[in-house]
């Protein structure tokens, strides 16, 4: 440890590196008497402690801590005096001196004074260095922050072009891939009724297959067209009527049963918060699955229930249906992933696609539970409204 030792008399020089050294503090005195000295050690810099006579020739301690704040701020200073009355004392230490220790004291006073102000020091040190850490990692954050910012911005400007740039194709072709099936549509079922008895089963056959063939391509353009839209807009969300979305959805979905005998049961259902017309779509593409499932039931039974929970709403479409193997689960919500012969249950595989994706944009979340022949179960949530300030 190296002391600048500010101190005019020789011999209490020499009692203070004595009383330093029988208190086993290891260190380096360089003793000046001198306003002029003691700058110029100052300035020399590699100073640990100061310790200062009060009263020094046309100089003094007060003075001194002065010169040392502005030159050297964090080096501790103590003033050693042979007397200093409490007024004194007191205003020493409003303006910063460490410490004052007088001189019939300094046997039980300096090492433990000496070793608290090097002790404070350390800590000052410590959270200066801790402080410059912190600010170090924060700029370093805000870097990263401004960094991933603009990459995310440079992503979301190619996304809503990539999204533009899909939303042109699909409408073109749309329009440029119906067109043709209007056309081939059209002539085949002419081939059928105008050349019905001059062609054999076998040619019929075949006719019938391209028109069953552009019917599916249409579905599948409408499909692929109602998903898009589904993924693009944004819920309008108003407080729905469940029951009556249920009913209205299942109306859409009446004509398609034909002959068959499906009893819907509705149980009393929440009101919810959505799109009403979003979440209509949702609900005829759950009952249309339903209804196309339980195709082979003798009697075919569909229940649409709901119920509170603490953050949302939740709503459940059961059938008794075949179900499905629930080892592929993840796979229903999949657009154009279909987990049953086509041949047998006809479909594009993109309504329960759109379900997950209208769903989603809701902020909810949709799941199914079956097992073979157990009938399944399709549920989703719908969250609440954040309650308004005040409330």
């Amino acid at each position: 440890m190296r002391i600048l030792h500010l101190e005019d008399s020789p011999s209490d020089a020499v009692l203070t590196r004595e009383h330093l050294a029988v208190e086993g503090i290891d260190c380096v005195v360089r003793r000046v008497e001198t306003q002029q000295d003691f700058l110029a050690a100052l300035h020399a810099g590699e100073i640990d402690l100061i310790i200062a006579d009060y009263q020094l020739p046309g100089f003094d301690g007060i003075t001194a801590f002065a010169n040392a704040r502005a030159v050297c701020p964090e080096v501790p200073f103590l003033i050693l005096t042979g007397k200093l009355g409490e007024e004194y004392a007191i205003d020493t230490l409003k303006l910063g001196v460490t410490d004052y220790i007088l001189k019939q004291s300094l046997s039980s006073r300096l090492a433990p004074a000496v070793r608290r102000a090097l002790a404070e020091r350390l800590s000052r040190a410590q959270r200066r260095e801790a402080q410059e850490q912190l600010r170090r990692y924060q700029e370093h954050l805000e870097e990263l922050v401004h960094r991933r910012t603009a990459e995310l911005a440079e992503r979301n400007d190619q996304l809503r072009v990539a999204n533009r740039d899909l939303e042109s194709f699909i409408a073109s072709a749309t329009h440029d891939l119906r067109s043709p099936l209007v056309i081939i549509g059209g002539f085949t079922r002419r081939l059928e009724k105008s050349c019905a008895d001059k062609l054999d089963a076998a040619d019929l056959d075949q006719l019938q297959r391209v028109g069953a063939a552009t019917d599916r391509m249409n579905f599948l353009l409408d499909d692929l067209f109602g998903f898009f839209r589904a993924s693009k807009a944004t819920p309008n969300r108003v407080a729905m009527d469940m029951e009556a979305v249920v009913r209205e959805a299942y109306a859409e979905v009446h004509p398609h049963i034909g002959e068959r005998q499906v009893n819907l049961e509705i149980s009393p259902l929440p009101a919810a918060f959505g799109d009403p017309a979003m979440i209509r779509l949702v609900l005829v593409n759950l009952l249309a699955n339903a209804v196309k499932f339980t195709k082979a039931c003798a009697s075919a039974a569909i229940e649409v229930s709901g119920r509170e929970e603490p953050n949302a709403t939740s709503y459940c479409v059961r059938d008794n249906g075949i179900g499905f193997d629930m080892r592929f689960h993840d796979q229903l919500f999949e657009i154009f992933r279909r987990l049953h012969d086509p041949r047998e249950f006809p479909g594009t595989g993109v309504g329960l696609a759109v379900v997950k994706r209208i769903v989603e944009k809701h902020g909810g979340r949709v799941w199914a539970e079956s097992g073979d022949d157990q009938g399944a179960c399709f549920c989703f949530t719908l969250p609440r409204p954040a309650p308004a300030a005040g409330d």
